[in-house]
């Protein structure tokens, strides 16, 4: 081969590798599941229900869509203190579906309490930590 071919061998290889990555993810993402094309589907509703199981915690949760069974195992201690009844919460799941194993949570609104701002030492009353090394 010569530099020529090289060249335009080299030129046409840049130009199908630049369509291809702007046209062939549309292409190819709306025939892929949604759990492998990377969309999430976000859920949000208040907890109904929630009972504790020996490795898991059992959360129902009236949406708009209907209500769902959220399955948590891993890191069920830290749920089950964090979520009550009445709580407003924000799931992401791959899909919507009545029964969940494992949700992220995104976010989770307590009911009936009032929401603190600022650092914790403005409301808890502690005096921030000293500073230390001379004082102008």
């Amino acid at each position: 081969m010569n530099m020529r071919q090289v060249l335009i061998t080299l030129i046409i290889g840049c130009a199908l590798g630049a369509a291809g990555a702007v046209y062939l993810p549309r292409a190819v993402l709306t025939y892929l599941p949604d759990a492998l094309a990377g969309r999430r589907f976000h859920v949000s509703g208040t907890v109904i229900a929630k009972e504790r199981r020996a490795a898991s915690l059992l959360v129902t949760v009236n949406t708009a869509q209907g209500a769902l069974l959220a399955t948590f195992t891993r890191r069920a201690d830290e749920t089950d203190l964090l979520v009550g009844k009445g709580d407003a919460v924000e799931l992401r799941t791959g899909r919507y579906q009545p029964f969940i194993e494992d949700p992220t949570i995104l976010r989770v609104e307590k009911s009936g309490q009032a929401v603190m701002n600022g650092p914790a030492s403005a409301h808890t009353g502690t005096a921030a930590p000293a500073q230390k090394g001379p004082r102008p």
